[in-house]
């Protein structure tokens, strides 16, 4: 299998586990994992900002969301693809500062969404976001 059809697969297994993952952050999510999500996006943001890689921020942010759905094997799965996404994402020529900074809007939208139980706002704030992420 050549790489660019791995991050192919990776990408569709991605949207997978994290549309199902925000959507049950949004109906299942508690305080403490309300404060773990906006301290990983308040990190970053802070990166971002400062123009440094944010990669590692970023796959945290979602690490965070998967986190608070509160599901074991959803955690399980996206821990065993977290490596990849790092490397695809690092072996990428650059950060696209533009993707980065409309990341941080989306990133916020999708908290708003998850602070407020909606889990179909969440679940599309999140479609959109990878959609823009990974393209």
């Amino acid at each position: 299998m050549d790489a660019n059809h791995f991050d192919e697969d990776l990408v569709q297994v991605r949207r997978i586990l994290e549309i199902a993952a925000v959507k049950m952050a949004a109906e299942r999510r508690t305080d403490e994992d309300l404060k773990a999500i906006k301290a990983a996006q308040q990190t970053f943001a802070d990166r971002t900002l400062n123009y440094e890689s944010g990669v590692e921020e970023n796959i945290l942010f979602h690490l965070q969301v998967v986190n608070a759905s509160n599901n074991k094997v959803l955690k399980s799965l996206f821990m065993k693809i977290m490596p990849d996404l790092l490397m695809m994402f690092n072996k990428s020529k650059q950060q696209d500062d533009v993707k980065y900074l409309r990341g941080i809007k989306e990133h916020d939208e999708i908290i708003d969404y998850i602070i407020r139980q909606n889990s179909q706002g969440a679940e599309q704030a999140m479609e959109v976001h990878l959609e823009n992420e990974c393209s």
